[in-house]
């Protein structure tokens, strides 16, 4: 069930238990282990993969190894808003 109340001050949906569900079965099916990254993007997200390299790129150029796991916030200069 994706449905999702709206509430708060400013009415936005409060959607967070279906986020977490949709998880639970991204690491249920475990295919997201065959890839280097994993990415969570809004429905109506224009998404430029060369862009997202060159941001990731800029984490990882600096390592003798592959890029090692890490975590990117959603703000400062890497990720905003409809990517996460």
């Amino acid at each position: 069930d994706l449905s999702a109340p709206t509430g708060g001050r400013y009415m936005t949906a409060l959607n967070s238990p279906v986020f977490i569900e949709a998880w639970h079965l991204v690491f249920e099916d475990g295919r997201f282990q065959n890839y280097d990254w994993t990415l969570k993007l809004d429905t109506d997200a224009v998404f430029v993969p060369q862009r997202l390299r060159n941001v990731l790129w800029g984490h990882c150029q600096d390592s003798d190894d592959d890029c090692l796991p890490m975590y990117l916030a959603n703000f400062g200069r890497d990720l905003h808003g409809p990517v996460e």
